[in-house]
């Protein structure tokens, strides 16, 4: 049995791990994901130049290399993402205690938005939301408000976008975003504020945030109004 294919961010991907993100309805696709085994992932950077890294502290970060081969995606401690020079399918390899929903973390998250970027695309650190058929997008960095914002939103009758990453493409007439992940990820902090929504099926995600569904846009590329930029007073 072959794996689903999922519409993401513009992209059709097939994929062998589970992602939340709405069916493709087509066998051909754009970026094909494996499972390969599992091996022990060090803390060190993959052999190749250096074209990204960040650290989250003593305990995580990531280092990306490209080589003659392609490209190689290290989460330290934690999985592999290997990536043909074509851009075309990435091979996924967990360290031996890991589970594959960190893998899908990973791979809705910073991976794709690698890939994209790789490919000479626009990728923005923004959720979004669709309101009248136009897309509001919340953008800055983590611990803005972004996703918060954008499931309040929801809570009022918005239909969500994409939450953490957006994909827009300029075109003549003005900018369009792409639908990306079909739930919104909350810090605990913020969940108070949704708690008494009846829709609000809260699920634990692997990096102990929480989970909420929300209606997905209609369009999937709906045309960007503005950006919004919080501004948080605590």
């Amino acid at each position: 049995m072959s794996a689903p294919t999922y519409d993401l961010y513009g992209l059709r991907i097939r994929s062998e791990i589970p992602l939340k993100a709405p069916p493709a309805g087509s066998d051909t696709f754009d970026l094909d994901v494996t499972l390969g085994e599992r091996w022990p992932v060090p803390g060190e950077p993959p052999a190749g130049d250096v074209v990204a890294a960040f650290s989250f502290g003593p305990d995580f970060g990531y280092t990306h290399t490209a080589d003659a081969l392609g490209y190689k995606l290290r989460y330290h401690s934690v999985a592999d993402f290997r990536v043909d020079r074509q851009l075309r399918a990435i091979r996924v390899h967990l360290a031996p205690e890991q589970s594959a929903d960190y893998a899908a973390l990973l791979l809705m998250g910073n991976v794709i938005a690698t890939v994209l970027m790789l490919s000479g695309e626009c990728v923005l650190h923004a959720s979004a939301v669709e309101i009248g058929g136009r897309a509001v997008a919340f953008v800055g960095h983590s611990g803005m408000g972004k996703s918060t914002l954008a499931a309040l939103c929801c809570a009022a009758g918005a239909r969500l976008v994409t939450d953490d990453l957006l994909r827009i493409s300029p075109e003549e007439h003005g900018a369009f975003c792409h639908r990306g992940t079909a739930a919104i990820r909350l810090r605990p902090s913020a969940v108070a504020n949704l708690a008494d929504l009846p829709e609000a099926n809260l699920q634990s995600s692997v990096d102990d945030r929480h989970i909420i569904e929300a209606r997905p846009a209609v369009e999937r590329r709906p045309r960007l109004s503005v950006l919004v930029i919080p501004q948080l007073a605590r």
